[in-house]
């Protein structure tokens, strides 16, 4: 077996080599290292010698006990990793393997930690300068949960003064550790969350909280998060490196799914699928979980049914469906249409459906919308980011009982409540849709009835959490909600909610931007429903 794995190796990637040149290559396919050892001056001369001749990299796969598993050429600006096979290494943080390889460059390129993170090699040895002083440079993975994810250990002078092994049976043990503390500490689903694009620390911290929160309101834990800083790729939406590793994390954290922040494609989510091996949602379908959680009245839950069914339509594939065609009809010619069209069809069906359902509600919100005008009584619309306390203002200002939670989209209907003033004046004051960054078009468009509720007011209450980290962000967004819906022209004050969450600093802040108060408290509550009556 031993002489076949040799032959097999010389006739890889060497046709133009000589004779004596694959007699080196086959000698370092002899080579083996202690346990404790990362490379020996003899095989670090020995690769460097053959690279400089054939002026290619060389790349040495290792076992754990020191015995080569495979000898692979590149090319000098690189080797492809298609070359690099190894199975096996599913279900290990550590994959047993290590990986000494030369290179021409001047220092360790991202290609090469590639090949580190993709195959969970114990560790990964570059020989790097070639043309100059050569510098030897091991890198590992440090153990789920370390605050830096890769340690460099310099070689130039000779061997780490910890051997190797010792090290790798380590961070073995801390990965257990770590393992059994997770399992330990929850006992619902656990989900991991990534995003990718090129975006500032400040906003990814922001994306990422704001998915962990929508997660919690589904009662998942989120136990790792993952950002790449790249421009999405159309089949995988992150490099194949960091799906290898969402895959391995996946494992480490035992989780039940990854959550993605981006809208994944059709394509993208298959492929994504069939490389980690785990549920894999986006951001959206996350929203359409919450909404249809959340739904009560009739046509609540209309309109999450419509917006599922316009986010499952173009969604559909083979996979979903099966690959058989179904038998045509009584004398029909074709053989008739396959599970994937029928399935398409009957949604299509239920879409229309559904639409002539929200149609005829829609109707009848508009006769009661005809009686207020008529009435003349003025409609006072709270909008917002969602949980910023727009049903506890409801409920304060008017003594109703909207139900209220400290969660994302707590209340998805719209609910008008009256107040009468003490001189007799009368203001309508409505609860609606809490709004979020980048709503999914499907929602938007199947709830577009409820926010038409906001272009019957005569003053919008822009209320703002102002305890949340990212209160200017959600400022923005609902500003820019308010000019897509075409309602920037109605009059609004701005109010800033949750003062008892703030200390004075924040206080001070606050105060000179906008109308301060706190809708659990009462504070400032006095002074909004004077300015309110001011507008009319």
């Amino acid at each position: 077996m031993r002489s076949f794995d040799i032959a097999r190796i010389l006739r890889k990637n060497t046709s133009q080599l000589k004779p004596s040149q694959k007699k080196r290559l086959e000698y370092l396919f002899r080579r083996r290292l202690s346990k404790d050892e990362f490379i020996g001056n003899q095989l670090s001369s020995e690769m460097i010698s053959l690279s400089l001749e054939l002026q290619r990299e060389i790349n040495i796969l290792f076992d754990r006990e020191g015995r080569v598993i495979d000898v692979i050429l590149g090319k000098r600006d690189g080797t492809d990793i298609s070359l690099i096979n190894i199975s096996g290494i599913e279900h290990r943080y550590y994959s047993r393997i290590r990986l000494i390889k030369t290179s021409f460059g001047n220092s360790i390129s991202e290609r090469d930690l590639l090949l580190l993170i993709k195959f969970r090699l114990d560790y990964l040895l570059v020989i790097n300068n070639l043309n100059g002083k050569a510098k030897k440079t091991a890198v590992m993975r440090l153990p789920p949960g370390a605050e830096e994810r890769l340690e460099y250990i310099p070689l130039d002078g000779g061997e780490s003064e910890t051997g190797f092994y010792e090290i790798i049976e380590g961070y073995e043990e801390e990965t257990r550790r770590f393992k059994a503390g997770i399992n330990g500490k929850s006992v619902g689903r656990r989900a991991i969350i990534a995003g990718c694009g090129i975006e500032s620390d400040m906003d990814i911290n922001y994306y990422l909280d704001e998915l962990a929160s929508l997660l919690k309101t589904l009662n998942i834990d989120v136990v790792h998060s993952v950002w790449q800083r790249r421009e999405p790729d159309a089949s995988y939406l992150v490099g194949r490196g960091k799906l290898s590793e969402l895959r391995y994390m996946t494992e480490i954290y035992d989780a039940d799914m990854v959550v993605f922040f981006n809208t994944l494609t059709p394509v993208q989510k298959r492929n994504i699928e069939d490389e980690i091996g785990y549920q894999i949602q986006d951001r959206n379908q996350i929203i359409l979980s919450i909404f249809a959680k959340r739904a009560v009245s009739n046509e609540g839950k209309l309109q999450v049914e419509l917006a599922r069914l316009r986010y499952e339509l173009p969604r559909l594939s083979e996979k979903d469906a099966g690959l058989s065609r179904l038998v045509g009809g009584f004398k029909t010619k074709g053989p008739g249409e396959t599970k994937l069209e029928m399935m398409r069809r009957q949604i299509k069906d239920r879409i229309a459906r559904t639409n002539e359902k929200i149609l005829q509600i829609k109707q009848r919100r508009e006769f009661t919308r005809e009686k207020r005008r008529i009435s003349g009584i003025p409609i006072v619309a709270i909008v917002g980011y969602t949980n910023a306390g727009k049903s506890t203002l409801l409920n304060r200002i008017t003594k109703s009982s909207v139900y209220v939670e400290d969660r994302l989209f707590a209340t998805l209907d719209t609910t008008t409540r009256k107040y009468v003033y003490p001189d007799g004046m009368s203001v309508l004051f409505s609860d609606t849709v809490g709004f979020i960054k980048d709503l999914p078009e499907e929602l938007k468009n199947a709830f577009m009835s409820t926010f038409e509720e906001i272009n019957e007011a005569s003053l919008i209450l822009h209320l703002v959490d102002a305890s949340s980290p990212s209160v200017h962000q959600h400022i923005e967004t609902v500003e820019e909600i308010l000019v897509e819906l075409g309602v920037d022209h109605i009059p609004r004050l701005l109010i800033f909610n949750k003062a008892d969450r703030l200390d004075d600093i924040q206080t001070r802040i606050k105060r000179s931007d906008g109308i301060l108060i706190s809708a659990l408290t009462g504070q400032g509550i006095d002074t909004l429903l004077k300015r309110i009556r001011g507008q009319f």
